[in-house]
């Protein structure tokens, strides 16, 4: 299990499309600015957080949920190093993840951070799922998460024996 080195009540994780990152990072004053581009289209590689400058952790992959000809699928370093970068966060400081459209990819990568955030904090499993889920499904109602990325961040974070990939497909299937 991935352990964080911050012993603080977890931070939020938010979820927004591209075009409100800088808006919304800056507001936040997020340790963390998760960004998933598709590879030929790199957009973000550094936001001013106020005085502060968030940890920039850029991301690049398509929205896809199976590997397809010339396109690049998400695969388990691209949430390594997610999960490795809000290591090196404080616990009690925002995160944000934004995708193109800020629904599929951004949704799934926030629900695997928030539940990582929930086990760091001491919660079992089961809770820590729940709590991440209740988190990121209230602030993103449209969210419509990447099944892919949902069962790699079940592996990274060995939950397996939990509801994660269930609750994900629950709220998959109601957006």
């Amino acid at each position: 299990m991935f352990h964080l080195f911050h012993p603080r009540r977890p931070g939020p994780v938010f979820v927004c499309s591209l075009d409100e990152a800088g808006d919304i990072s800056r507001r936040l004053r997020a340790g963390l600015l998760v960004s998933i581009s598709d590879p030929e289209r790199r957009t973000i590689t550094q936001v001013r957080l106020g005085k502060m400058r968030a940890s920039i952790c850029p991301l690049d992959f398509h929205d896809i949920e199976r590997p397809a000809p010339d396109m690049t699928a998400p695969e388990s370093h691209h949430i390594n190093t997610a999960i490795s970068a809000l290591r090196r966060v404080p616990a009690h400081r925002p995160v944000l993840v934004h995708c193109h459209a800020g629904i599929s990819r951004s949704s799934a990568t926030a629900l695997v951070l928030a539940t990582a955030r929930q086990l760091h904090a001491g919660k079992a499993p089961a809770e820590a799922v729940s709590d991440a889920f209740s988190q990121v499904s209230a602030a993103t109602p449209h969210a419509r998460p990447n099944m892919r990325i949902i069962e790699i961040g079940a592996t990274a974070l060995e939950l397996s024996n939990t509801n994660f990939v269930q609750s994900a497909w629950d709220l998959h299937r109601s957006s």
